[in-house]
């Protein structure tokens, strides 16, 4: 098209050609059954040349006025798409035009505040972003002065996105460099109050009282100026920022200063002008009286609070929730909190279908910590919203991963899998730029958002994999139970005022219970804690926490109290929540000296939909067997390997004692027993009529463990190394951990975990390798995206396997979540760093038993007893090793 056309040609060609893209779209997909993707992949080049024909005769930008561009945003704010259309054409016509008058300038700036309004209200944060880095650049380049008024605007409009986000650190980065502009021109007005507010309220996220103060303080008194300078009205700025400025001194502890905030507002602002702030400064300034234990201000106060909002029907709820449990009046704490729980779950429904894994993570991790807590407060003082309570924590518990397998799953339905997991490794390698990274960021999270979002069976997928009271209730017998621990917040008076402290409780279920489950308060957290955590387990410890005093002592405040509910239980499946995870509950010891595993069937699950299965018996048909692997390979050799399927020949070897998992800083050394192992459980099984396929030596590689994907076996056997970074100084040690670049910060975690397969010395050194060739370190994130969906079997006979980030609602993050998300059956791990000899004769004991029919745990309890027979009586040997399912 060599010809110039008029803006409004320009803009019923646009419109035209939008239509027509629509009307091929969606006739492909009724016609053909074929996604939407799929369809805009076959036309989209055609339709990129009519725009671009379109673009080429471009000559004009200002299609609308300030007028058009005001009602276009007026629309927006009414929920109409039509305004986004009317700033996107306006934006479009900007950028192709040379034109750049002190008019367009001003407009462009404000069609791009009414495109983050229209992409806010739809929490399409990383469209904002993407905005406003695209806007930054245009008046970078078109604009000799670099430091202006419209610039200046949109890195605080920044720093907004990135506190939506929850990324503080960048909203910090932002911040930083957008104060200095303002600084350098002596720019203190409005735009740079907003930014000093943001910036405040990234450092209390960070717990940072100096700074988090010291620009809330800076934005008020810049305000104050503002208002007397100008004869503004305290509804112009004045009364937002008295109300953030209240909430920070309120997080910080400092209620008198709160109070007088919260005050101002409620005092003298009128809610019919400026609705938002004022229930919200009304619902801050009850939340003071709450903490100085003020209840007959508090409730009064928030009675007045009208539910305008959702966000305020959630906090609202939420507050008088509790605070009606704590003055008994039980029939308005069950109401409210149900209306808070229905909230919290339309904003789950909401995170999990608009956001990608990196904003969804930080979201979801804060609601089921609020979510979880409210209830089992409530719980505490109103035993009758138990059910309501008892399924909260069930979802919220199974929400992060159930969504992580979704969005496998609609990735493989819609061929998106291979694109998406050649992304995520792309990223895990690292040694890739600023921009590459961005960019395969930005590819991620577009595929992510299109999956959930193209899926409007999500939330019927999320139920199926969320079990309830009742569905619990149901699968248990008569002689058995179920115990789910939790953590109870709790409030004390301390020098007049409320202070939170966390306690250990535990929810009972009983079969054919009708009037919900029970509630066990086990008392402060950390005192539990004290008894038995550690980051970084050692043999002494492991023989100090299960000693008889020790381990009655844990008895006697995880255990003995639930006894009175458990009579008659001979069978007790549980699941535990934070640090409790780290715990072998059968080595729990009862005064008459007898471990509690000896006296009661125990049964750990990571879900109660798994009570059904977890007692059933595997025959195993079909066994992969990994050991010994080769660590010392070099690059060359790594290139050469192959992995043929078939049965190594069984070794004489040295008694050489040595730990699976004794080395995070240098190199892995082999441990000589695991190449028996191999041979033994080879034996064993093949012996009961199973097909075994073993890999040791230069075949036990990364690539032999990724060809099971998808086909994988019924038992999978892996006897290696096995390293879970849990503290700074780990990861200070480790170059492999400092050189791996996650999705998301619990992705890093799941980077930090995993199986050390043949060659791993290079990787784990950071020495290059040659394209194509893995690196022999096999990552809890690279595991959890695999199909292991056929394993009913896992064993993970490598030093602490159990552990990983732990999570007070989404458990661990590391090799146990890795297999659970790669669809894995019953997992058995360690505990703790494990001796190999000992380790062997256990893991032949354990498949032996299995071979003779037994189920998972009952070959696990009898491979306990043969080693303590065998002389191996102290718990360090025998009590590292749990299975869950």
């Amino acid at each position: 098209m060599n010809q110039t056309i008029s803006d409004t040609d320009y803009v019923e060609l646009s419109t035209f050609a939008e239509e027509q893209w629509h009307k091929v779209l969606n006739y492909l997909g009724r016609t053909f059954n074929l996604p939407r993707e799929d369809c805009q992949d076959v036309f989209q080049d055609a339709f990129i040349v009519l725009y671009d024909q379109i673009n080429e005769g471009r000559v004009h930008a200002q299609t609308y006025t300030k007028a058009e561009l005001t009602q276009a945003a007026y629309n927006i704010q009414q929920g109409h798409n039509e305004g986004a259309k009317i700033c996107l054409t306006y934006k479009a016509q900007v950028e192709a035009s040379k034109a750049w008058t002190e008019e367009i300038r001003q407009n462009y700036l404000f069609a791009i505040q009414s495109l983050l309004e229209y992409y806010s209200m739809q929490k399409r944060y990383t469209d904002e972003e993407e905005l406003l880095n695209h806007a930054i650049a245009l008046y970078n380049t078109r604009d000799s002065i670099t430091n202006n008024p419209q610039t200046r605007a949109l890195h605080t409009m920044q720093t907004r996105v990135q506190f939506d986000k929850k990324n503080y650190d960048a909203l910090i980065g932002y911040a930083k460099k957008a104060l200095n502009m303002y600084n350098a021109v002596g720019d203190h007005g409005i735009d740079y109050c907003i930014l000093c507010c943001n910036t405040s309220l990234a450092y209390v996220e960070q717990d940072d009282e100096q700074h988090a103060t010291q620009y809330i303080d800076e934005a008020f008194n810049c305000q104050q100026k503002l208002s007397a300078q100008f004869n503004l009205s305290k509804y112009m700025g004045y009364y937002p920022i008295q109300n953030q400025r209240g909430y920070v001194y309120l997080t910080f502890g400092m209620y008198e200063k709160a109070i007088e905030c919260f005050k101002d507002i409620v005092d003298n602002a009128s809610p019919d002008t400026l609705a938002s702030v004022y229930y919200l400064a009304a619902n801050n300034l009850s939340t003071c009286y709450f903490i100085m234990n003020q209840l007959d201000k508090a409730i009064p106060l928030l009675e007045t609070v009208k539910k305008a909002t959702p966000t305020l029907a959630y906090t609202v709820s939420q507050n008088l929730s509790v605070d009606y449990a704590l003055t008994g009046n039980d029939k308005k704490a069950l109401e409210n909190l149900r209306q808070f729980n229905a909230e919290g779950y339309e904003q789950a429904l909401a995170i999990i279908s608009k956001f990608s894994e990196i904003d969804r993570e930080a979201m979801l991790k804060k609601l089921s910590q609020e979510m979880s807590d409210c209830n089992n407060f409530v719980v505490r003082y109103v035993p009758q919203a138990a059910v309501e309570a008892f399924d909260i924590n069930l979802l919220m518990r199974s929400a992060s991963l159930s969504v992580n397998r979704m969005v496998k799953d609609f990735a493989n339905k819609s061929c998106k899998y291979n694109e998406l997991a050649h992304l995520r490794q792309m990223l895990a390698k690292g040694h890739i730029s600023t921009a590459q990274y961005d960019s395969i960021h930005h590819a991620i999270i577009d595929i992510e958002q299109n999956l959930l979002r193209a899926d409007n069976q999500f939330e019927l997928t999320l139920k199926a994999q969320t079990a309830t009271y009742e569905s619990t209730k149901q699968m248990l017998k008569a002689d058995e139970a179920y115990v789910l621990y939790c953590n109870l917040p709790t409030f004390d008076v301390e020098d007049g005022e409320l202070a939170k402290t966390l306690h250990y409780a535990a929810y009972i279920v009983r079969y054919q219970q009708n009037d919900g489950p029970t509630m066990v308060d086990l008392g402060l957290l950390e005192n539990i804690d004290s008894l038995f955590f550690t980051a970084t387990p050692t043999a002494e410890y492991a023989a100090e926490t299960y000693a008889a005093g020790n381990a009655q002592l844990l008895y006697d405040k995880l255990w003995a109290p639930l006894m009175p509910h458990l009579k008659g239980a001979k069978r007790i499946y549980y699941s535990t929540t934070g640090n409790l995870a780290t715990l072998n509950f059968d080595a729990l010891m009862q005064h008459n000296n007898k471990r509690l595993g000896d006296v009661t069937e125990l049964t750990l699950l990571s879900s109660p939909l798994k009570i059904k299965s977890a007692t059933n018996v595997t025959p195993i048909k079909n066994v992969v067997a990994m050991g010994c692997p080769d660590y010392d390979m070099t690059p060359q050799q790594m290139a050469k390997a192959t992995s043929p399927h078939h049965v190594i020949q069984h070794e004489d070897i040295s008694s050489k004692l040595a730990m699976r998992g004794d080395d995070t800083r240098g190199n892995w050394h082999t441990i000589p027993a695991t190449r028996n192992e191999v041979a033994n459980i080879a034996a064993i099984v093949r012996a009961h009529g199973a097909k075994v396929c073993t890999f040791t030596d230069a075949q036990a590689t990364e690539e032999a463990f990724k060809a099971l994907d998808g086909h994988a076996p019924d038992a999978l056997h892996i006897a290696t190394h096995g390293f879970a970074i849990n503290t700074m100084q780990q990861y200070d040690n480790s170059p492999f951990a400092q050189s791996r670049t996650a999705f998301t910060p619990n992705g890093n975690y799941m980077m930090w975990s995993g199986l050390v397969l043949a060659g791993g010395n290079n990787a784990w050194q950071c020495k290059p390798l040659p394209k194509g060739v893995e690196d022999g370190i096999l990552t809890a994130d690279e595991i959890s995206r695999l199909d292991l969906s056929h394993t009913r079997l896992v064993v993970l006979s490598a030093c602490e396997t159990a552990r990983g980030h732990i999570d007070n609602t989404d458990g661990v993050w590391g090799l146990q979540r890795a297999f659970k998300q790669a669809g894995a059956g019953i997992i058995v791990m360690t505990l703790w760093k494990v001796s190999d000899e000992t380790t062997c004769m256990f893991m032949t004991e354990f498949y032996r038993q299995l071979a003779n029919g037994l189920n998972t745990r009952q070959a696990l309890k009898r491979a306990r007893t043969y080693l303590i027979e065998q002389g191996a009586t102290d718990p360090y040997y025998w009590a590292a090793f749990v299975a869950m399912d």
